[in-house]
């Protein structure tokens, strides 16, 4: 059974707008942690949400690239050479 456009489409909008309402929340808690530590130190609470940025952005990263590779069709295999001396030569002729 073929899977329509729409239908496809359906679970990565989903998805987006589960990471908006994510990150807002989590940015709401960050600015009221940092307020909590910082009555504390205020050098502790600046390093904490910078860690807590950080670690945000490279889930983010992580995720992005694992929905684009997820999305991305197979690569063909490779089909090696019949003959591999001939194969070798075009190759060094192409170097030269």
């Amino acid at each position: 059974m073929a899977v329509s456009r729409p239908n496809r489409l359906i679970l990565p909008l989903i998805l987006l707008i589960l990471a908006i309402a994510s990150t807002a929340w989590l940015i709401k808690e960050l600015v009221g942690f940092h307020d909590l530590v910082k009555q504390y130190s205020s050098a502790l609470a600046f390093s904490l949400v910078g860690v807590i940025g950080l670690t945000a952005m490279i889930s983010a990263l992580a995720a992005a690239r694992f929905f684009w590779k997820l999305g991305r069709g197979e690569r063909a295999p490779a089909i090696a050479p019949d003959d591999v001396v001939k194969a070798a030569d075009v190759q060094t002729e192409k170097a030269e």
